[in-house]
């Protein structure tokens, strides 16, 4: 989680949601580190230094997966709701290579844990997010969100 929020900060993004899924979180040392006041904050505003960035993304107290549904359910975003799956994951997905986020200068972007999401989180996430793989790969967590943001970012016209 470290890696991703000083990755995260760097390429970006405004706001940090840790999420604690079945297959990730649940450690009392990724919890305990997560839950730390400020731990995760630190980390965000040692990239905004290193990098020369204005602002510092708010990181967020982790949460279920359950909880991020409902209240992603409850905000109706203009943005678009992207949750990227595993190749094969679900019949319903689209490869980021034909999404069109052209219009937006942003999104709510869900990567999953090491091990990837549970079915029923995946059928969960399609309740609110579109469906998105990066081809046929099957990347770490922490590598996916380098290279998804930087892929969005390129969309958006900002590298």
């Amino acid at each position: 989680m470290d890696d991703v929020v000083r990755d995260a900060t760097m390429l970006g993004v405004a706001e940090i949601q840790p999420v604690i899924t079945s297959r990730a979180g649940g450690d009392a040392s990724w919890r305990s580190r997560a839950e730390s006041p400020g731990a995760l904050e630190r980390i965000a505003i040692s990239a905004v230094k290193q990098c020369g960035r204005a602002t510092v993304p708010r990181v967020f107290e982790p949460i279920n997966f359950d909880e991020l549904v409902e209240a992603l359910g409850r905000m109706r975003l203009p943005l678009p709701g992207l949750m990227l799956v595993e190749p094969g994951a679900a019949a319903d997905t689209t490869a980021a290579s034909e999404l069109d986020l052209s219009p937006q200068r942003g999104a709510t972007v869900l990567i999953g844990p090491e091990g990837g999401w549970t079915s029923s989180e995946v059928e969960r996430g399609a309740s609110v997010c579109r469906l998105v793989t990066v081809g046929g790969r099957t990347l770490r967590a922490d590598a996916m969100c380098v290279v998804a943001l930087s892929a969005f970012f390129t969309m958006w016209r900002e590298f």
